[in-house]
């Protein structure tokens, strides 16, 4: 299987759809703990999707994963033209389209040559990929209403499935359909007859020296995210005036990190230190945005941001899957589940204090991550070390 024509379609959906549900809710009037409890909601589809899809894609075949994963997209999208169904659609599109995502880490894993030049290679495609997505939303959330959009979105979906059917080598598209739905019923059957022996098994890797200073890593960081990213879109309608720029916004910050994503590549775990500046000063210039209403350095944030996730998200990538699959997918349970948490609360804390003060607080809050990963990397060259001496 081709990992990047793959990601391709997905990444392109999913971005184009990424900021339709907070503008459905704003739409309708709601406000910043709606907000965060619609991202709390998406999150917790994220958080079991780690745990469980690197588990099951070693047991299965990989392309009807595929399959299924692209099946539920569509479902998820025709799920939100109701707004009635747009909590659940949205753990429907964190959780089942994680599938796609975790078979192509597999394969990339699975493949000779370097890990770090590989990851940087996806996901420098796929950025791109995202971009366009992107591009999608902003130009279709402003000549044509929500609810059309999602319509078009999820008719995009559908059309996909010629193109997963290819990737896959399956021999029509009525087969990938079947195999889908099929993969789906195999799942459940795993999920119910393993469920116990996860439970059992998560105490014993965070008792791995290595993985658990990696953990703690992932807890803080995802913290202070969670308390701005779900955010902004919020900040954007209530301070700036300009929700519908969103797209806007997130494409200047894919565009910026598909241009380092080859670089940060080549830097592997090691690029987290020009990562961690470039982020300090992307939440120094969003709070001085905010301070001065300044729409400028709003988007300057946003392309800061950006070159710096690439570095960020090359050293957790990097780091878990040097571990193992595993670890890489408990270690995404832990910063999932400390986004969910930190954007449950985060509307809650900026009625309560504001946007400036929450989002300082954040900022702070990231600020101790650098201790985190002088600890990380300490214990990572104590372990080489002692491999190096076994051996």
């Amino acid at each position: 299987m081709n990992e990047l024509i793959m990601m391709m379609p997905y990444k392109v959906i999913l971005a184009a759809y990424s900021s339709l549900p907070a503008l459905i809710l704003l739409s309708m009037g709601k406000g910043a703990i709606e907000i965060g409890i619609l991202n709390s909601i998406s999150l917790f589809g994220l958080l079991f999707g780690p745990i469980l899809w690197s588990r099951f894609a070693r047991v299965t075949n990989r392309k009807y994963l595929v399959a299924m994963g692209y099946l539920w997209i569509i479902v998820g999208l025709f799920m939100l033209t109701h707004t009635a169904l747009i909590y659940p659609a949205v753990f429907v599109l964190a959780f089942f389209p994680q599938a796609v995502y975790f078979v192509a880490m597999a394969e990339i894993r699975r493949k000779e040559g370097s890990l770090g030049e590989a990851l940087g290679n996806l996901e420098q495609t796929v950025g791109l990929a995202w971009a366009v997505g992107l591009l999608l939303g902003f130009v279709g959330v402003n000549i044509l209403s929500l609810d059309q959009f999602t319509i078009v979105l999820a008719s995009l979906a559908t059309l996909s499935i010629p193109i997963v059917t290819r990737v896959i080598g399956e021999a029509n598209i009525a087969k990938t359909v079947q195999d889908g739905i099929e993969e789906l019923k195999e799942f459940e059957v795993w999920l119910f007859s393993t469920i116990g022996k996860i439970k059992i098994r998560a105490p014993q890797i965070k008792l791995e020296p290595r993985a658990f200073s990696l953990y703690l890593f992932g807890i803080v960081f995802s913290l202070s995210s969670g308390i701005i990213f779900p955010q902004l879109t919020t900040l954007l309608k209530f301070e700036f005036n300009a929700v519908k720029l969103i797209y806007m916004c997130l494409l200047i910050d894919a565009l910026s990190s598909s241009a380092f994503f080859r670089i940060a590549g080549s830097l592997r775990h090691r690029g987290y230190i020009f990562g961690y500046i470039l982020r300090l000063c992307a939440y120094s210039i969003l709070l001085l945005s905010i301070m001065w209403g300044n729409m400028l350095l709003f988007l300057s944030f946003y392309l800061i941001n950006g070159i710096s996730w690439g570095f960020i998200m090359m050293f957790f990538e990097y780091s878990g899957l040097k571990i193992g699959e595993e670890v890489f997918g408990t270690f995404l349970f832990f910063r999932v589940l400390s986004f969910a948490i930190a954007s449950a609360f985060s509307g809650i804390l900026i009625n309560s204090l504001g946007f400036f003060d929450s989002f300082l607080i954040a900022a702070i809050l990231f600020s101790t991550t650098i201790f985190l990963y002088t600890e990380f990397e300490s214990k990572s060259k104590k372990d080489a070390d002692s491999h190096t001496q076994v051996n």
